[in-house]
């Protein structure tokens, strides 16, 4: 069996009487798995989730070149549906399970796990991969999608996720362990 995977995201806008205000695909040529989406205080949306897509994801972002393995990915639409910017963030490996939060700025907080050593940080909490076999990241953006600051923090188990929420302009986030599916 030849040919390729090809998994991209849709983000659709529904009324409250679930009338289609409008959809939009998202992703490249690989996969693309969005794992979120939240809006925020001025009617835009954001899409987050992991890709291996070289080409097709980043629009005006930080990072605007693909990693390697599978990086991060992150975009935000305007209420209409009209893509603003769209961005990588990765190193050379894997990146995984995103999550993110909004403030009521528009700053937006992306979560994740990583494996790569290789990840720009900026003004880090943690000056370097801890070691093992993933660690945490954290990465803080403007509305604009440029980069204030980033850190690696923790190590991680790949069966662990984290969860981002603001809640009165305090950054609240959750290390949670997972339990294993197994089949």
């Amino acid at each position: 069996m030849s040919g390729t995977i090809d998994y991209d995201t849709y983000l659709l806008k529904l009324d409250e009487n679930g009338v289609v205000l409008w959809g939009t695909y998202y992703g490249g040529p690989s996969i693309d798995v969005a794992s979120q989406c939240v809006s925020d205080n001025f009617g835009n949306v954001y899409t987050v989730g992991t890709t291996n897509s070289t080409s097709g994801i980043s629009n005006n972002g930080y990072q605007n070149s693909f990693g390697g393995g599978f990086d991060l990915f992150f975009a935000k639409f305007n209420g209409n549906g009209n893509q603003l910017w769209a961005s990588y963030y990765g190193g050379n490996d894997v990146e995984d399970n995103p999550d993110l939060g909004i403030d009521s700025f528009g700053n937006l907080i992306l979560v994740g796990g990583a494996v790569t050593q290789n990840i720009n940080m900026v003004n880090p909490i943690q000056n370097g991969f801890n070691g093992g076999d993933n660690d945490a990241i954290i990465a803080k953006f403007d509305s604009a999608c440029a980069l204030t600051w980033s850190s690696y923090f923790e190590e991680m188990e790949m069966k662990e996720t984290l969860l981002v929420q603001y809640l009165v302009q305090v950054l609240y986030i959750l290390l949670a362990q997972l339990p294993l599916l197994r089949v």
